[in-house]
């Protein structure tokens, strides 16, 4: 959730227990722009995506297209798995309701934080016929944290039960698909190692004047 001179700008990722049953809050950003000194996407929360993920097994990443859509593709062409996820009155009452159901149910962890615990106390819930919507407090509040958490949460919720069939844990098509044509050297033996052990992993490789050539991993 960003904002770039006035709002905050948030991000915020979760992942499943090991069951399936239960959210966890892995890690969260805010920054927090002024009139004066906007936000800088590409050196900021465009740095940080990257950087979360090569590190992590990223399933799928939400954001809101207003003032992100150049972001959201420059990521998406650099391999990550982001996608438009507008503020409209149907998404914002299902973040507020996924939010609001994963609370009361106790399937949501989280790890205490300051600035996290001053935004989730400055955000009220509005009801409208299909729901409960995320609002402000007040209008000085900022709340950019919570609803990045939310959105989070219903980008979870849609994967919920695919962590055993996920058999390529790991796996970051950033790192591990290549940007361009790999061509395998013609009349030389192709080589595959693969294991099962934890992380199933499999090498597919050619031998080439004494080195190992990687085709695929």
């Amino acid at each position: 959730d960003v904002g770039i001179k006035h709002d905050n700008a948030a991000r915020v990722a979760v992942k499943w227990d090991e069951n399936g049953e239960k959210l966890i809050l892995v890690s969260h950003r805010i920054w927090k722009p002024t009139p004066g000194r906007p936000l800088d996407l590409e050196n900021t929360v465009e740095e940080d995506l990257r950087e979360l993920n090569e590190q992590n097994d990223v399933v799928e990443i939400f954001a809101d297209p207003y003032q992100m859509h150049r972001s959201i593709t420059t990521l998406q062409a650099a391999g990550v798995p982001i996608k438009e996820y507008a503020q409209t009155q149907a998404n914002c009452t299902l973040m507020g309701q996924t939010l609001f159901d994963l609370l009361t149910g106790l399937n949501l962890e989280v790890y205490p934080a300051d600035e996290l615990r001053q935004q989730a106390l400055s955000t009220v819930a509005v009801e409208n016929p299909r729901g409960w919507r995320i609002a402000k407090e007040k209008a000085s509040k900022k709340i950019d944290a919570i609803v990045a958490l939310a959105m989070a949460c219903v980008a979870a919720m849609a994967h919920r039960g695919e962590i055993g069939s996920r058999s390529a844990r790991g796996f970051n098509r950033a790192m591990h698909v290549s940007r361009e044509k790999i061509v395998p050297l013609q009349g030389a033996p192709v080589y595959i190692g693969q294991t099962l052990v934890e992380v199933p992993t499999t090498i597919i490789a050619q031998s080439d004047h004494g080195s190992i050539r990687v085709l695929a991993a």
